[in-house]
């Protein structure tokens, strides 16, 4: 069933039921605002989200002995490798799988 799943909608999540081989999508009434990413307010809310997933990476540091990523190179993989670095994670405790698409080579 989950083979069947090949795109989740912007602002949806997906409800699996194992038992009557189902599943449901359920969209989230989102009203999306922008805020201009140079003002004060845009720049406030990047420092907030990026001291809560520093903290989310760090705690996760605490119960094991490194933490695992795929990143695919693309603009969330960059953001995600840039707070890792930008958070003082020794990149030891760190693994990085990548894939190489064959049609790249």
């Amino acid at each position: 069933m989950i083979n069947e799943i090949t795109q989740v909608p912007t602002n949806s999540f997906i409800i699996i039921n194992i038992q009557q081989k189902s599943l449901k999508i359920n969209f989230i009434e989102n009203q999306e605002n922008t805020i201009p990413l140079e003002s004060q307010k845009g720049l406030k809310i990047l420092d907030e989200w990026m001291d809560k997933w520093g903290y989310i990476f760090r705690s996760l540091l605490k119960k094991t002995d490194n933490i695992s990523f795929d990143l695919s190179g693309g603009f969330d993989s960059r953001i995600l490798l840039s707070i890792l670095l930008n958070s003082g994670f020794e990149m030891n405790n760190l693994i990085i799988n990548t894939y190489k698409n064959k049609e790249n080579e």
